[in-house]
């Protein structure tokens, strides 16, 4: 179950790196929503396989992140996002998002939804108040 967790969620990075050049300006024409969105920044395989998250998970987190696995949010009322960059725009802000793991944040993005997933491509990250 864990292999296929990780290789499900491999895949999804692999098709959001062919996908997300053109999802930044695309996404608020398309309607979706700019928001602000507390909570805390996770890789999306150990959260999913295991529930890792936190402080104690934050070594592996940056490790997964950098490795590929994809970044998410986690936020404060529960719901997960899953968070892309605006490659053609703004690449340095996704990167600076991804250097946030297991840390508490502010994302202020675009969300677009799609049969239950939630995308939020960032436009900017700081640490959490």
């Amino acid at each position: 179950m864990k292999r296929w967790t990780v290789l499900g969620l491999s895949a999804l990075w692999v098709a959001s790196m062919v996908f997300l050049p053109v999802v930044g300006g695309w996404a608020a024409e398309k309607g979706g929503k700019a928001v602000t969105i507390t909570g805390e920044a996770i890789d999306m395989a150990c959260f999913f396989a295991k529930g890792a998250k936190g402080s104690g998970h934050e070594k592996c987190a940056r490790m997964c992140i950098k490795g590929g696995v994809p970044a998410g949010l986690l936020a404060d009322d529960g719901k997960i996002y899953i968070l892309a960059g605006d490659m053609m725009e703004n690449p340095e802000v996704f990167q600076k998002a991804k250097e946030y793991a297991a840390k508490r944040v502010s994302v202020t993005g675009t969300v677009i939804e799609k049969d239950g997933a939630k995308l939020l491509v960032v436009q900017s990250v700081q640490p959490a108040r």
